[in-house]
């Protein structure tokens, strides 16, 4: 489904000329997952661990709680059918492309934007606003798009790399647990106490 505002009804049109879609959950009444692949490549290949699509978004997915509505977003195409098949329904993905300026090498101005880099642009807008405005936010670590998002809202936050999801599969943690402690076991710096 699209992402729309929560106080639209499905009569009115949002700023694309599209029903909104009223079903979505409300701005902090979700869960929002921000996987930033790259960073997850590079920490497996020094750990020497699994960077398969299943793991990556099975591993952010232990710590949304089982009924919760996810908002999923990722920079690579691969990890989208994973999160589909995780949380079915209750999913909402913005997918595209991720804009990465330091890649170019060069100063970037608007003009020099192809129309590839604008639609990954638009949904960087879409993706932040989206991450700021859920209620708990799970997100790569080293990512500092997720990191910022979470610190404008100080929604409850926890960055996942393969160290902690290591962790969290050896200690196996059923879901239902994660969720009962998620909003007062992970603080704003990502910590999880056991």
């Amino acid at each position: 489904p699209a992402l729309a505002a929560a106080d639209t009804s499905a009569d009115t049109p949002d700023t694309l000329g599209e029903p909104a879609a009223a079903e979505l959950p409300a701005f902090g009444e979700y869960v929002a997952v921000q996987v930033r692949n790259r960073l997850w490549r590079q920490e497996a290949i020094k750990l020497r661990a699994s960077n398969a699509a299943s793991r990556v978004v099975g591993c952010l997915g232990r710590w949304v709680p089982p009924d919760a509505d996810v908002f999923f977003t990722a920079d690579e195409d691969e990890l989208y059918p994973q999160a589909r098949e995780l949380w079915g329904e209750r999913l909402t993905e913005q997918s595209g492309g991720v804009y990465a300026p330091w890649a170019a090498g060069t100063a970037v101005t608007a003009d020099s934007l192809g129309d590839g880099e604008r639609e990954a642009v638009r949904k960087a807008f879409v993706d932040w606003f989206a991450i700021q405005g859920a209620g708990f936010i799970v997100y790569t670590t080293g990512s500092s798009f997720g990191k910022t998002a979470a610190e404008a809202s100080a929604a409850p936050n926890v960055d996942v790399g393969h160290a902690r999801c290591t962790l969290a599969e050896q200690s196996a943690p059923a879901p239902e647990e994660i969720a009962a402690d998620f909003t007062r076991a992970i603080q704003y710096d990502g910590n999880v106490p056991r």
